[in-house]
């Protein structure tokens, strides 16, 4: 999967900006952290947290099943062999929030000092995975939000098939934003660090 990071894919071939540096400190007040990132593209954010953890801690990654294997091969390949893979089919009720909801229902317990949320932008997928993401990570742990502001209507992403599963109300609202500004900004269990981005678990 990493060899497709390049200038043929120049929208996901860069890591999310400062999360090296984020992670790094991170590592600095608990070096064995477990890191999670919820949706990978093709790697360029996951192995740039893998460089970062240096084989620390524990990686867990949440996409679809030959996603999430193909990227886990790749980076055991770098010599990254502290990397979790949760995998979910592409089937459309299917998602990272179902693998999300087994590891909290076989963890019972918060055990993520950073999650990443990269995932569909979709509130139907992006809720429940905050919803159980709050459970799962530690108090004084993150939850980061890419994509505040992204919107299926200036994108081409499905752009033929897309009027099949949302309206074009849908499609104009940041759904990534619209989580932010009613679940977690306000909310008394959340510190925002970075506007509308960072946010840390109290």
């Amino acid at each position: 999967m990493l060899e497709r990071i390049g200038p043929d894919n120049p929208t996901i071939s860069r890591p999310a900006p400062g999360i090296e540096e984020r992670i790094a400190s991170l590592l600095e007040q608990a070096p064995d952290a477990a890191v999670a990132e919820i949706g990978v593209g093709i790697g360029a954010t996951t192995q740039a947290i893998a460089k970062t953890m240096k084989g620390r801690g524990k990686l867990h990654i949440f996409d679809f099943q030959d996603s999430v294997d193909e990227l886990k091969a790749d980076l055991n390949g770098l010599g990254f062999f502290n990397v979790v893979a949760h995998g979910n089919t592409r089937r459309h009720w299917d998602s990272y929030h179902w693998s999300l909801a087994k590891l909290l229902d076989a963890m019972r317990c918060p055990i993520f000092d950073y999650a990443y949320l990269d995932g569909s932008h979709l509130l139907l997928h992006d809720l429940p995975a905050f919803v159980i993401l709050d459970k799962l990570v530690k108090p004084g742990g993150f939850i980061e939000f890419d994509d505040y502001g992204w919107k299926f209507e200036n994108s081409t992403w499905m752009k033929a098939t897309r009027h099949e599963y949302i309206t074009d109300e849908h499609a104009a609202v940041p759904n990534i934003k619209m989580l932010v500004d009613l679940f977690v900004k306000g909310n008394p269990n959340y510190r925002m660090v970075t506007t509308n981005r960072l946010f840390q678990r109290l």
